[in-house]
């Protein structure tokens, strides 16, 4: 009985010293704070974008982001398209049809790649995107992309005369394709591709991603160039109150991990942003006027190209 009622001692305090426990981290630590009061809204991105899945758009940018010779998203994801649809058309490729029966048998992969080409640009799978993209990156910019686009992209498939295709050559349907690719995009559609990937400290990368760097990669991706940090993009952002904010517009808030400006938000509507709020969470829409971000919110930014 004693036994009993020590226990049951022991268990009374633990309940009333969790809470005391929670409110102490939340002091320390307020972004901890934002998702478990607050709560992430679960908003779907769209399963396709201009014909690009909207699971492989982050990794596009990411493959040229950190490509040697500054390859476009916009080119890789014309190249998935003719190559294999995006990974859809893998075994039977559509390059094969643009160039001819037998032209480029051998090939395999996301982007087709032959032996050759695989065991000097490639790592890991060649079926997967996440692989695939980069290989087709460091191949474009091995054959000259950064001096010669046109020629290192005809190289890229195959093609050896100016009417290859039978009209054109494969850069001029890479480049059409390309320029279709980046009618439909708005900001708010960019960001919400984002969505679930993991907050990283100095991230810019579809494996981990900062609330600044998150900002420039979504603006790059509609051709819009922005500086890397939140204070930077204060700057060059024309100030827009609370209440003109449009979709679109940037969010800024003060006096987070730092002094000033430290952390920035995509403004979707409703009060609410697409935000990579800090470690241990994942980019997700987050209020803007509320809890943690209310209380740090400074000003909206507008973006003029």
């Amino acid at each position: 009985m004693k036994l009993l009622l020590v226990l049951l001692g022991c268990l009374a305090a633990a309940v009333v010293s969790l809470p005391l426990m929670v409110g102490a981290v939340i002091a320390t630590h307020p972004w901890l704070a934002v998702g478990a009061l607050n709560g992430p809204v679960q908003v779907q991105p769209s399963a396709v974008w201009a014909g690009v899945p909207a699971d492989q758009w982050p990794l596009m940018v990411t493959a040229a982001n950190e490509s040697t010779c500054h390859v476009s998203a916009e080119d890789l994801a014309a190249v998935a398209a003719i190559e294999s649809n995006f990974g859809q058309n893998q075994g039977s490729p559509r390059s094969a049809a643009l160039h001819g029966a037998g032209q480029r048998s051998g090939t395999f992969g996301y982007g087709q790649f032959d032996s050759a080409t695989w065991a000097a640009f490639g790592a890991g799978n060649p079926n997967s995107p996440a692989d695939a993209l980069p290989a087709m990156a460091r191949t474009l910019c091995a054959r000259g992309y950064g001096v010669d686009r046109v020629r290192a992209l005809n190289s890229y498939g195959g093609c050896v005369t100016p009417q290859c295709l039978g009209t054109g050559d494969y850069a001029s349907a890479v480049s059409s394709m390309a320029a279709s690719l980046r009618v439909p995009i708005d900001v708010v559609q960019a960001a919400e591709r984002w969505l679930g990937v993991p907050y990283l400290f100095g991230g810019c990368s579809a494996t981990g991603v900062d609330c600044s760097c998150l900002v420039q990669l979504v603006f790059r991706g509609v051709g819009i160039n922005l500086p890397r940090t939140a204070a930077e993009q204060f700057v060059v952002t024309a100030r827009v109150s609370r209440e003109a904010l449009q979709p679109g517009d940037l969010v800024f808030f003060a006096n987070t991990y730092m002094p000033g400006i430290s952390h920035v938000g995509i403004y979707i509507g409703g009060g609410q942003q697409i935000n990579a709020p800090s470690e241990g969470q994942r980019v997700s829409v987050q209020p803007v006027f509320d809890g943690y971000w209310g209380a740090h919110f400074v000003a909206g930014g507008r973006v003029t190209r």
